[in-house]
């Protein structure tokens, strides 16, 4: 199982982008334009690392499955002894 750490960032991260964005969306005109490109720029950082996190998420589960296929294969190969 992935990490609970990198699971619990990975949603955090995720969750800091849609306040963001939803900040932005919400906030229509009444933001300066500095304010609106600082804003972006937050949520294209968050964004990137929900993507970081979501790829070490991915990698992890990868390798589990192939630790449980090398398992699988093994325990057929035990049964036919």
């Amino acid at each position: 199982m992935p990490d609970l750490a990198i699971i619990t960032s990975a949603l955090s991260s995720i969750k800091t982008a849609a306040d963001i964005a939803k900040l932005i969306k919400d906030s229509g005109s009444s933001l300066e334009k500095a304010e609106i490109k600082l804003k972006i720029a937050d949520l294209i950082g968050s964004l990137a690392d929900a993507k970081m996190e979501i790829a070490t998420i991915q990698t992890d589960l990868i390798e589990k499955d192939q630790e449980i296929l090398e398992l699988q294969n093994q325990l057929k190969l035990q049964k036919a002894v």
